[in-house]
């Protein structure tokens, strides 16, 4: 960064990145607003960080964001995003958030990088790649995590395995608000979700959007 110049980054084909949509989601909509105007110093996981315009937009209001980008090539611009804007308070994990420790098949899209998932149900796959995962509980146990003000997850129909798991049952009560999207081609009944939040101590909303955005928040 110079002169107060920031950048986004993205792989070509533009198209593919869905950026527009992903900056008027983020910063003229200002879907993650309500949970961070007013705040500081808090601590986030972007779970489906991609190219990190979350994070980004994150940064401010944080003490601490943990950014888990699985594939190789969103990664890379990832990191690049942080370094270029000299983002120092996001910690980049090459890692997919998921019920099991250690690898697993990951879909990838050519036409929509957005869409990458663990979840074969995804339409349109054209290619895939072996990931690094990692529990929730296991995540927190080795960062030492003891609290977490927002947990943002947009990971492409993996939502209902990593909420409905023992990963994050085993740490559900050290998060506050829990957001992101669901995916209805998963082939998962949406009371899924909804009813592993309220076992767990969280009331669950659906914000009104064009995409299907849940907001969790736990019960004190």
């Amino acid at each position: 960064m110079a002169n107060g110049i920031h950048g986004f980054f993205f792989k070509t084909p533009l198209e593919s990145t869905f950026l527009a949509w992903q900056i008027q989601e983020i910063f003229k909509d200002q879907i993650y607003a309500p949970f961070l105007v007013g705040k500081s110093d808090l601590t986030i996981l972007d779970i489906g960080a991609f190219y990190g315009n979350a994070s980004y937009y994150f940064s401010p209001f944080a003490k601490i964001i943990y950014a888990f980008e699985p594939t190789a090539e969103s990664f890379e611009v990832l990191n690049l995003q942080l370094d270029f804007n000299e983002i120092k308070n996001v910690k980049a994990y090459q890692v997919a958030i998921a019920n099991t420790d250690g690898e697993a098949t990951f879909f990838r899209q050519a036409t929509n990088k957005t869409m990458n998932s663990l979840t074969p149900a995804n339409p349109n796959l054209q290619d895939t790649e072996i990931v690094k995962t990692i529990r929730l509980d296991t995540f927190f146990k080795q960062e030492g995590i003891e609290h977490v003000d927002l947990m943002k997850l947009d990971v492409e129909g993996s939502e209902y395995d990593i909420i409905c798991g023992d990963g994050f049952a085993n740490v559900a009560d050290k998060i506050d608000i829990v957001t992101g999207e669901i995916h209805s081609w998963a082939g998962r009944h949406p009371n899924q979700l909804k009813d592993a939040f309220k076992n767990n101590g969280f009331t669950f909303e659906i914000i009104p959007s064009e995409a299907q955005i849940f907001v969790a928040e736990r019960i004190k």
